[in-house]
């Protein structure tokens, strides 16, 4: 696995993603319905726009410059990180300095992000800047970074590159060093592993399941330590310069048991199924169905108890999720360097459950599997 270095964010960058996606909400057909200025609260979504990774409360474009609200123990990092910024530190409530702001610029509609605000950060909000309209922009600016440009595709792949090579570290070992320790040990080991080799943190909750407890989904490690002819569960992932990957692996130490061994097989032909149905314009319903097909037919529909997958980048889990045919339309349609997992698994109670999960990038002729672990059940079992 050869690595290649990653380009620095350039500050110019920043700049034209604030101006593309405020022309899009100042229009009368877009999401936020012609708003004169857009507060953006959603860490995630700030560090997008902005640049700044920490300590940021709140990012408001329009009527003026850009401003990027903090406090005085993250001020001179914001400045370094936020081009193009004012920098704003309020001497009392956030939310009376910025009603103030929006008073002096004009702003009569302002653009919030009614799925991240609490009802009493509404409400202050609502309180300081009386007079003025409010309008929803929900989820417009997750679903605009989930089309990844080549800046952060490299973070990607780098963040996959460096939770596969943790992983091999650990496999190398064989299967008498995974008996020997505990779930939470080969966690911590995990996740060492991958700050070795450059990962600025987990990129969540590291899962490391054994035995029956493979049929939790999402899994949190225990003392139990794994034993001989049962399944080692792996879902984990690294976070590299914000961006996150992704991964599930499902091992076995010793000879796999005969119905788990068959469940193998299903789960990894349904993985394969759903990732040759990925592509652009394609519903994502679509690939769900086709993992699920293969599922139900080999008698196990009931034993698929969650969605084929997900989006991520800035964030483990982003918008668009995987499920059924929507009731109304097309549901959502997948577009061309938009990232996201497919990741089927049977789960059986009292004897364990498999997941197969890999990062895929949709490409203008059909999609790119992110992946270099092997998936093959001779290699998933270790001796």
């Amino acid at each position: 696995m050869s690595e290649k270095p990653v380009s620095p964010r350039t500050p110019g960058l920043f700049v034209y993603r604030r101006r593309r996606f405020g022309a899009l909400a100042a229009s009368r057909k877009a999401v936020a319905c012609g708003v004169d200025a857009l507060l953006i609260t959603d860490p995630a979504n700030i560090r997008y726009l902005s640049g700044s990774t920490e300590g940021a409360s709140a990012l408001l474009i329009g009527k003026g410059r850009t401003l990027l609200y903090t406090n005085r123990m993250f001020e001179v990092r914001a400045g370094r990180e936020a081009p193009g910024c004012v920098i704003r530190v309020p001497n009392g409530s956030l939310w009376e300095d910025l009603g103030e702001v929006l008073k002096r610029r004009g702003v009569n509609v302002l653009g919030i992000e009614d799925h991240h605000l609490t009802v009493h950060r509404y409400r202050q909000l609502e309180a300081a800047c009386e007079g003025l309209e409010f309008r929803g922009v929900g989820s417009a600016v997750a679903l605009r970074r989930s089309v990844k440009d080549d800046g952060e595709m490299a973070r990607i792949r780098r963040a996959v590159v460096i939770a596969e090579l943790a992983l091999l570290k650990l496999v190398r070992r064989g299967a008498v060093w995974f008996v020997r320790r505990s779930e939470k040990e080969i966690a911590a080991e995990l996740e060492y592993r991958m700050r070795l080799a450059g990962a600025d943190r987990p990129g969540f909750a590291t899962i490391v399941a054994s035995g029956p407890n493979t049929y939790n989904c999402h899994h949190v490690p225990t003392h139990r330590k794994p034993r001989w002819n049962e399944p080692l569960l792996f879902d984990w992932g690294a976070e590299f310069d914000g961006y996150r990957s992704d991964i599930t692996r499902t091992f076995f130490l010793g000879d796999p048991p005969a119905e788990l061994a068959e469940v193998y097989g299903v789960v990894l032909r349904a993985h394969d199924a759903a990732v040759a149905a990925v592509g652009p314009g394609v519903c994502a319903h679509t690939v769900d169905a086709a993992a699920r097909k293969i599922i139900r037919a080999a008698g196990y529909a009931r034993e698929f108890r969650h969605g084929l997958g997900h989006s991520f980048g800035l964030e483990i889990h982003e918008p668009p999720n995987f499920g059924g045919k929507p009731p109304q339309g097309r549901g959502t349609v997948l577009r061309r360097n938009l990232v996201i997992t497919v990741e089927p698994g049977v789960y059986i109670q009292g004897l364990g459950g498999v997941r197969i999960e890999d990062d895929i990038l949709v490409t203008a002729g059909g999609s790119e599997r992110l992946n270099r672990l092997p998936r093959d059940l001779e290699t998933m079992t270790l001796r």
